[in-house]
């Protein structure tokens, strides 16, 4: 049963989606451009009538398609381009977020400073090492400890 207000959507293939974009004839290059950037646009015309484009920019100029007066055929052409440029929205989301991932990373960084130094730690790059001693050689006494203190258990 369904409510009030809401209907339901036929599953719809990709294929079903991409002919509605196939209909306008668009160049290879076109359909490049579109899969960036491009949207269906509404313009209202003599007060009540709707008419559909299709818009998206090629080199700085914009391409425009008209798409008639079918708010069903526009619908279909606005979800074949969202289905397009899926690929480049989400490289877009997940530049974003490697962005604010490497912020936290560099904060998280700045703030634990200041107690790996007390401690005799140093960051390189990301990773953390022992800070080493001013004569540039490492303690023998206590590699040498650790090391007959592992061995005779």
């Amino acid at each position: 049963m369904e409510r009030k207000g809401t209907t339901v959507q036929p599953a719809v293939s990709t294929e079903d989606l991409m002919s509605a974009l196939r209909r306008l004839n668009l160049t290879a290059d076109q359909m490049s451009a579109l899969s960036t950037q491009g949207f269906v646009a509404r313009e209202r015309r003599c007060g009540r009538r709707d008419i559909f484009k299709l818009r998206f920019r090629i080199d700085g100029k914009q391409i425009v398609r008209s798409l008639g007066t079918s708010a069903t055929n526009a619908a279909w052409v606005a979800v074949a381009v969202k289905v397009l440029q899926r690929r480049m929205r989400a490289q877009r989301e997940l530049r974003k977020l490697e962005g604010e991932l490497w912020k936290y990373l560099k904060a998280t960084k700045t703030s634990l400073r200041p107690a790996f130094e007390l401690a005799g730690y140093r960051f390189h790059g990301m990773c953390v090492r022992r800070t080493r001693s001013r004569s540039g050689l490492r303690n023998i006494n206590s590699l040498s400890d650790n090391f007959i203190g592992a061995s005779h258990g």
